[in-house]
Protein backbone atom coordinates (compact mmCIF):
# COMPACT_ATOMS: atom_id res chain seq x y z
CA UNK A 1 0.00 0.00 0.00
CA UNK A 2 2.87 2.49 0.83
CA UNK A 3 4.39 1.58 -2.24
CA UNK A 4 1.20 2.65 -4.18
CA UNK A 5 1.04 5.94 -2.24
CA UNK A 6 4.93 6.70 -3.19
CA UNK A 7 4.46 5.59 -6.80
CA UNK A 8 1.62 7.74 -7.45
CA UNK A 9 3.01 10.42 -5.34
CA UNK A 10 6.34 10.79 -7.85
CA UNK A 11 4.04 10.52 -10.75
CA UNK A 12 2.08 13.49 -9.54
CA UNK A 13 4.92 15.52 -8.89
CA UNK A 14 6.34 14.51 -12.12
CA UNK A 15 3.44 16.17 -13.60
CA UNK A 16 3.33 19.26 -11.59
CA UNK A 17 7.04 19.85 -12.30
CA UNK A 18 6.16 19.14 -16.19
CA UNK A 19 3.15 21.39 -15.85
CA UNK A 20 5.34 24.00 -14.13
CA UNK A 21 7.36 24.45 -17.42
CA UNK A 22 4.85 24.56 -19.90
CA UNK A 23 4.59 28.50 -21.29
CA UNK A 24 1.29 27.81 -22.53
CA UNK A 25 0.26 27.89 -19.11
CA UNK A 26 -0.46 31.75 -17.77
CA UNK A 27 1.93 32.37 -14.86
CA UNK A 28 -1.02 32.87 -12.41
CA UNK A 29 -1.77 29.20 -13.05
CA UNK A 30 2.20 27.84 -12.75
CA UNK A 31 2.87 29.70 -9.73
CA UNK A 32 -0.29 27.52 -8.28
CA UNK A 33 1.05 24.15 -9.57
CA UNK A 34 4.12 25.42 -7.67
CA UNK A 35 2.55 25.57 -4.72
CA UNK A 36 0.31 22.67 -4.80
CA UNK A 37 4.10 20.77 -5.42
CA UNK A 38 5.67 22.79 -2.59
CA UNK A 39 2.84 21.22 -0.41
CA UNK A 40 3.46 17.93 -1.74
CA UNK A 41 7.00 17.92 -0.53
CA UNK A 42 6.83 19.36 2.86
CA UNK A 43 8.87 17.92 5.77
CA UNK A 44 7.88 17.07 9.09
CA UNK A 45 4.05 17.13 8.09
CA UNK A 46 2.18 13.71 7.54
CA UNK A 47 1.14 12.56 3.73
CA UNK A 48 -2.76 13.19 4.05
CA UNK A 49 -2.21 16.94 5.38
CA UNK A 50 0.11 17.60 2.51
CA UNK A 51 -2.29 15.91 -0.07
CA UNK A 52 -5.14 17.69 1.05
CA UNK A 53 -2.95 20.85 1.00
CA UNK A 54 -2.45 20.19 -2.54
CA UNK A 55 -5.82 19.27 -4.02
CA UNK A 56 -6.82 22.45 -2.30
CA UNK A 57 -4.30 24.79 -4.32
CA UNK A 58 -5.19 22.92 -7.39
CA UNK A 59 -8.94 23.14 -6.86
CA UNK A 60 -8.68 26.81 -7.42
CA UNK A 61 -6.69 26.13 -10.91
CA UNK A 62 -9.22 23.36 -12.43
CA UNK A 63 -12.18 26.46 -12.01
CA UNK A 64 -9.75 28.83 -13.79
CA UNK A 65 -11.29 29.76 -17.41
CA UNK A 66 -7.78 30.38 -19.01
CA UNK A 67 -6.74 27.21 -18.51
CA UNK A 68 -5.59 25.09 -21.97
CA UNK A 69 -8.03 21.72 -22.26
CA UNK A 70 -4.60 19.50 -22.15
CA UNK A 71 -3.29 20.73 -18.62
CA UNK A 72 -6.97 20.47 -17.48
CA UNK A 73 -7.16 17.00 -19.07
CA UNK A 74 -3.97 16.24 -16.79
CA UNK A 75 -4.92 17.97 -13.83
CA UNK A 76 -7.84 15.42 -13.12
CA UNK A 77 -5.25 12.17 -13.63
CA UNK A 78 -3.30 14.19 -10.91
CA UNK A 79 -6.82 14.79 -8.77
CA UNK A 80 -7.14 11.24 -9.09
CA UNK A 81 -4.19 9.77 -8.45
CA UNK A 82 -4.19 11.97 -4.98
CA UNK A 83 -7.61 11.05 -3.67
CA UNK A 84 -5.81 7.76 -4.23
CA UNK A 85 -3.23 8.02 -1.71
CA UNK A 86 -5.76 9.77 0.48
CA UNK A 87 -7.96 6.80 0.89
Amino acid sequence: KMDDHNEQLSEVIKVLTYLQKDIMIPKNIRLKLKKAHFALVEENKNLSLRVDKSIQELDDIAEDPNIPTHTKTQLWDVFSKLECIQQ
